[in-house]
C-alpha cells in the first residue's frame, strides 16, 4: 500500500517557506566560492547521489506525460499524429509536469544532504553555523525546532567544558575543527581560565 512519505509536508512547507531556495542558493554560491567549507562537506553537496535520481525519474514521467498529452489532443481535439500543434500541446503538458515533480522530488531528497551539512554529527563546523543562521529566519516550524535542538546541544556541551575547566576539554565536545556551537576554538577554556583567575584574585583580596 502506497503511503505520503514521511517528511512531506515539512519539505513542501521550507520550499513554499522559502528557506529551501535561501539554503541551496548559499550552497552553491559556497561551493562556487569556498569560504567555509571543508573538502568533505564540499564533496557531500555535491554527490550525484543526493539529487540524480529524482531528475532521472521526473524526466522519464514527463516523457511519458508528453505521448499522454499527445494522445488527448488526438482523441478529443481531431489533432493528428504528426501535426506540429499536436507537438505543442504535449510539450505544453510535460514541461511544466516536469518542473514541479522534478523541483519537489529533487529538493525532498536533497533535504537529507542538507539536514547532514547542517547538523553534522561528528561536530560543528564554520559552514554548518552559517547555513543554520541563515535558515532559522525563514525555516518552518520543525525544521527551526530540528536546527535549535542541534544548536542548543552543542552549546550545553561546550558550557560543560567550560565549567569544567580547560584540562577537561575532550574531542568530542568541540568537532573536528576545534570548536562547536559558534565559540571559537580557545573561547571556552579561556572563560574557564578567567573564572580561575577571578577566583584567586577575590581570596587574595579577602582578609
Amino acid at each position: 500500500m502506497l503511503s505520503r512519505p514521511q517528511k512531506f509536508g515539512q519539505r513542501m512547507r521550507e520550499l513554499s517557506s522559502g528557506y529551501a531556495f535561501a539554503e541551496i542558493r548559499a550552497v552553491r554560491e559556497e561551493l562556487a566560492r569556498p569560504t567555509d567549507s571543508t573538502e568533505a562537506e564540499r564533496a557531500k553537496l555535491q554527490d550525484p547521489r543526493g539529487f540524480a535520481a529524482p531528475l532521472v525519474t521526473s524526466a522519464l514521467s514527463a516523457g511519458g506525460v508528453f505521448y499522454l498529452g499527445r494522445c488527448i489532443g488526438i482523441a478529443r481535439c481531431g489533432h493528428q499524429a504528426h501535426q506540429p500543434r499536436n507537438l505543442v500541446l504535449g510539450v505544453c503538458v510535460a514541461v511544466p509536469y516536469f518542473a514541479v515533480i522534478a523541483c519537489t522530488t529533487t529538493y525532498y531528497k536533497y533535504a537529507d544532504v542538507l539536514d547532514s551539512v547542517l547538523c553534522p554529527a561528528d561536530g560543528d563546523t564554520n559552514l554548518a553555523r552559517r547555513l543554520r543562521a541563515l535558515g532559522l529566519r525563514l525555516a518552518p516550524s520543525e525544521t527551526s525546532t530540528f536546527l535549535l535542538r542541534y544548536t542548543i546541544r552543542h552549546i550545553d556541551g561546550i558550557v560543560a567544558v567550560a565549567e569544567r575547566g580547560p584540562g577537561d576539554a575532550s574531542p568530542e565536545y568541540f568537532g573536528s575543527r576545534g570548536f562547536v556551537g559558534g565559540l571559537g576554538p580557545s573561547r571556552a577554556p579561556a572563560r574557564a581560565s578567567d573564572a580561575e583567575g577571578a577566583t584567586a584574585e577575590g581570596s587574595e583580596r579577602s582578609p
